[in-house]
């Protein structure tokens, strides 16, 4: 089963009601001080998802693979507005407080009757513009900045100033906003205890063992070694057995039991830790709330990631780097947008939403990779690299209707694939293997010592050079000499 924790957005009044006193109404001059009222109090909210994903083929094993490259974060911070953008920035400057006071750069006016009761009514625009601040601010914040795990709700309130006017209507000025954070008590019974916490989170995220040079292979790194360390909740959460399954803590901390905010989380996390672009996505699943993640690659697409549905005991890649029209292979063939449909609402309202990133119709590595396999497939160089040992036939799992074509045996050769998703072809790349001849040895060797001295020179962008290039930075150079010689003599370096 699958569930989402949501926060649900329980407003108070209909209308935000400020309360002046008939006196003060009558003052017919500008109120000095700012006085504070209550917009409304969110709770949170936990979903129970309708469906469990089973598989329709045997289950595989799956041996780790392991990626690379930086590039700029995406921020959902961009989407915001000004007043939006305070909220965000003043919980992020001090994020270990359990109260706000957020002067809004852009005041909120409005012009409403005096009334005779001495208790305003705000417009319900202007309510829920105020709303939509907190909201907004707040739900951008957390999806930016997952570190930020121990919300279990907020309050929020309005401070204002006001002019009685000669019509009869007074002008209003929304200046400051008051956010509360409720704590998470079923897990922290203190605020210390939130702080201890944070840290230890943190130091485990930045323990946490990533492999490989590539982004493709650091991002199989990620996947399979959160996969191994926990397990999916089976009690959902229920009876507060494991009150953080829903956080990222719980994936990075004992007891290791966690649902898919917090396998997304976790994985967004070490995206970041690497310079990765990554996203956690929320919406909904067969039915239920889920959570997932989008990765951005070298080519600038961004490709989908449900490592919840990846991990069933065995480590699976159906839900690996894939396009809106994947086609699944162990769970019926459907395709992931069928399954997958984003809502960006971490809150139960219709006043802000998230919007995500277009995602790739078609998967990264256009079908799926083997797990029993460390093949790393570039998509913008083109090129499947495979291990010294191992057949390029192994590397694919072909759903159903698809051909697989495989010209050569190593360095120089090609990988086709057709069928309904589409078709491709990768130059095939032995590791190591630079003269091509089906073995990596030290004639390879020699021949990144003879590129060294200047002796000998391997084609840019070729097969050959790609070869040698065990870090894949690009060059062939020393570092590469020394992987080289640790790799003949089967020292992991992966």
């Amino acid at each position: 089963m699958k569930k989402i924790l949501c926060l649900l957005l329980s407003v108070c009044m209909l209308f935000s009601v400020v309360s002046f006193g008939a006196s003060a109404l009558a003052a017919k001059d500008t109120e000095p001080d700012l006085t504070f009222a209550s917009l409304g109090t969110v709770e949170s909210l936990e979903y129970d998802p309708t469906t469990k994903l089973e598989t329709t083929h045997n289950s595989v094993s799956a041996v780790p693979f392991y990626s690379n490259g930086t590039a700029q974060p995406f921020t959902f911070y961009t989407q915001l507005n000004e007043n939006q953008k305070a909220v965000y920035n003043s919980i992020l400057a001090d994020p270990l407080k359990d109260s706000y006071e957020v002067t809004l750069p852009e005041p909120i006016t409005c012009n409403v009757p005096v009334p005779a009761d001495g208790n305003i009514q705000l417009p319900q625009d202007v309510n829920d513009d105020l709303m939509a601040t907190a909201i907004g601010g707040l739900t951008a914040l957390t999806d930016d900045h997952p570190e930020i795990f121990w919300m279990s709700g907020f309050q929020a309130g309005f401070g204002s100033s006001y002019l009685i006017k000669d019509d009869g209507t007074m002008d209003i000025m929304i200046s400051a906003l008051s956010i509360a954070i409720t704590l998470n008590t079923a897990a922290y019974s203190s605020w210390d205890e939130v702080f201890s916490t944070y840290h230890e989170m943190l130091a485990a995220v930045e323990a946490f063992p990533v492999h490989g040079f590539t982004r493709y292979e650091k991002l199989k790194s990620m996947h399979d070694g959160i996969a191994k360390q926990v397990i999916y909740d089976p009690n959902l959460g229920t009876a507060g057995e494991n009150p953080t399954d829903h956080e990222p803590t719980s994936v990075f901390l004992e007891p290791f039991t966690t649902v898919c905010e917090g396998y997304a989380e976790a994985f967004q996390l070490l995206c970041q830790r690497e310079g990765i672009p990554c996203i956690t996505v929320v919406g909904t699943a067969n039915g239920g709330g889920h959570a997932w993640n989008y990765v951005q690659m070298e080519d600038g697409v961004w490709y989908a990631v449900d490592l919840t549905w990846d991990d069933h005991g065995d480590i699976m890649y159906d839900f690996f780097l894939v396009g809106s029209q994947t086609q699944n292979y162990y769970f019926g063939q459907t395709t992931f947008s069928g399954d997958h449909v984003p809502n960006g609402q971490r809150f139960i309202s219709d006043l802000f939403a998230l919007s995500y990133p277009a995602l790739s119709r078609t998967a990264y590595c256009g079908v799926l990779s083997n797990g029993n396999t460390d093949a790393v497939f570039n998509r913008s160089k083109g090129m499947l690299i495979i291990g010294k040992n191992q057949t390029a036939d192994s590397a694919f799992i072909l759903p159903s209707g698809y051909t697989l074509n495989v010209s050569g045996v190593t360095t120089g050769g090609t990988v086709s694939y057709s069928g309904s998703q589409g078709s491709g072809s990768y130059t095939l790349v032995r590791r190591g293997d630079i003269n091509a001849d089906n073995s990596t040895n030290r004639t390879d060797y020699n021949i990144v010592k003879n590129t060294l001295s200047g002796m000998q020179d391997l084609t840019a962008g070729s097969a050959s050079e790609a070869a040698g290039d065990m870090n894949s930075d690009g060059v062939v150079d020393a570092f590469d000499a020394a992987l080289l010689d640790l790799y003949l003599n089967d020292v992991p370096v992966y």
